[in-house]
């Protein structure tokens, strides 16, 4: 008796986890997608005379475009090359 209680236990332990589980990626799945559309929107209005800012707290102003790269002019005659995925927002 004793281990007829304890195999449907864990049946009933073994699903739940499985339903949780199942729900748990679910909702990740969907809160990761509105991230990626995010993260491609901003990518997307990067243009010639945006004003961005850097997850250090960087401001600036892109001056060109090259690929993956962006000049970025930070204050006047200064200008840094960044990775465009630097950008952390648009102002």
């Amino acid at each position: 008796m004793n281990f007829e209680v304890i195999l449907y236990a864990s049946v009933i332990i073994g699903s739940l986890m499985v339903l949780f589980s199942i729900a748990y990626f679910l909702i990740a799945k969907k809160s990761m997608k509105k991230s990626i559309n995010s993260v491609n929107e901003l990518q997307e209005n990067i243009k010639i005379g945006s004003k961005v800012i850097f997850a250090g707290g960087i401001f600036g102003k892109v001056k060109a475009i090259d690929g993956d790269t962006l000049d970025i002019e930070i204050s006047k005659d200064i200008t840094v090359t960044t990775s465009r995925y630097a950008v952390q927002g648009i102002c």
